[in-house]
């Protein structure tokens, strides 16, 4: 059927005709171009440019600090007031930070503005303080204090900021990360009347950095869920669903109202008959639960192995087949680098291929000169890319908006010809943020 144009709804901007030489299926399969979907576009966000400094700094504060004195007089412990409030360089430089997520093409669907705006992406995730990595270390100038009759001069002085797993995954999905939790660890040598010794100072730190961490649908809403940290407490995540479905507390209000849900998270047990156990409890909770009109995006799992294989995480299969969730599902490996291979930890698409994408695993990059890596950082690439989709044609359903991601995959030529070994590996192919936006189909 032909792109014929339509009557906006109002608020919203109709969508041209296909530009001419545009092709009518990337992928060369007979999919979403058989049938009739709605490419009315939705409201735009206002452009905004990256910063464009070179290197992001950071301002660090603290009121008080807690102080370990080891001397004359033995060990004492007590708070002191720090007043601490410096600017640290960060050690990378902004393209460092976020270069691997924020590509050409998001560049692009943001300059057009495509940033996610209006859409609300659940990150169901670990958010656990004391959980958290590492991923950044600030060095802070290391002088002398006094304290009234104490003078304490620093030996070494430093701040690590740290992340949780979830805080991550929400980083590179949307929003906008400006501000972080860290803490300071000081050492050096006092003296005050009558005692001299070494001590030690560590305190929590607030950081605002001067260059925000954006992630792929920066103007989204992030809603962020702890389940992971308290999962033991519950039927695990189809029994959440399932209660989330139809409860009146705010958790399940929110749930409700999802357009895209990240899952970077497994089940996985490498005992066949646990994981059969685990798959028919959770089918049968997913099979009573109704699912929101969202694209869930779940991350494949790390465990190099097949996805639909009887050792892998059996949440996968569930969401392969239960009736509610598979047509809004997509599974998504790790590549080592953006259009790289199949990264060695990333499970593979066994029987799930019609369902799964590939997208770079890379996160954030470390102090050690690597970067984070997992399925779990790959998964909200294209739930952010889930995103700027369903705010660009906000009539899709998460249906449509899954088989577009789907359709309109990159098939690499170094992973050589589609077949049924090569799509088992890597499925559909990379998510393509630039095709998706530009859908094969007709307009209604």
């Amino acid at each position: 059927m032909p792109l014929q144009p339509v009557a906006p709804v109002p608020g919203t901007v109709a969508a041209p005709a296909a530009p001419s030489g545009n092709p009518s299926d990337p992928n060369a399969v007979v999919t979403t171009a058989t049938q009739t979907l709605d490419l009315r576009w939705g409201g735009k966000a206002s452009p905004t440019v990256l910063a464009t400094t070179n290197h992001v700094t950071a301002r660090v504060s603290a009121e008080t600090g807690l102080f370990v004195f080891s001397g004359l007089w033995g060990t004492k412990s007590f708070s002191l007031p720090l007043g601490l409030d410096e600017t640290a360089p960060m050690d990378k430089s902004t393209s460092l930070l976020q270069e691997v997520w924020i590509t050409p093409d998001v560049k692009q669907a943001w300059a057009q503005g495509w940033t996610g705006a209006g859409v609300r992406i659940g990150v169901i995730d670990d958010f656990t303080a004391d959980e958290a990595s590492d991923f950044l270390s600030l060095p802070l100038d290391a002088g002398c204090n006094e304290f009234g009759e104490l003078r304490t001069c620093a030996t070494s002085s430093g701040a690590v900021l740290r992340l949780t797993h979830g805080e991550q995954v929400s980083a590179i999905a949307g929003g906008r990360l400006d501000r972080m939790s860290g803490a300071l660890l000081e050492t050096g040598i006092y003296l005050s009347p009558g005692d001299v010794g070494e001590y030690l100072i560590l305190t929590d730190l607030s950081v605002r950095l001067s260059a925000p961490i954006y992630g792929v649908a920066k103007d989204a809403q992030i809603d962020r869920n702890d389940f992971l940290t308290h999962q033991r407490a519950t039927e695990g995540l189809f029994g959440e669903f399932k209660r989330w479905g139809v409860g009146t507390d705010a958790v399940s209000q929110r749930y409700r109202q999802l357009k895209v849900v990240n899952l970077s998270l497994g089940g996985t047990s490498r005992s066949p008959r646990r994981n059969a156990a685990t798959f028919q409890h959770q089918l049968a909770l997913a099979n009573a639960a109704s699912a929101p009109d969202a694209v869930f995006v779940k991350a494949a799992g790390n465990d190099g192995c097949t996805a639909s294989s009887s050792d892998c995480d059996p949440i996968n299969a569930v969401l392969y087949v239960a009736p509610h969730f598979k047509e809004k599902s997509v599974l998504v490996g790790a590549l080592d680098q953006a259009g790289g291979r199949v990264a060695a930890y990333s499970n593979r698409a066994g029987r799930y291929a019609d369902r799964f994408l590939v997208a770079d695993g890379r996160g954030l990059f470390l102090p050690d000169g690597r970067y984070d890596e997992g399925t779990s950082f790959a998964a909200p690439r294209v739930s952010g890319y889930a995103a700027i989709l369903r705010q660009k044609f906000p009539n899709l359903s998460a249906a449509q908006t899954t088989r577009i991601l789907l359709d309109t995959a990159q098939w690499h030529a170094a992973w050589g010809p589609k077949s049924n070994a090569t799509q088992a590996v890597y499925g559909q192919g990379e998510a393509n943020l630039g095709r998706a936006l530009a859908p094969v189909g007709s307009l209604r």
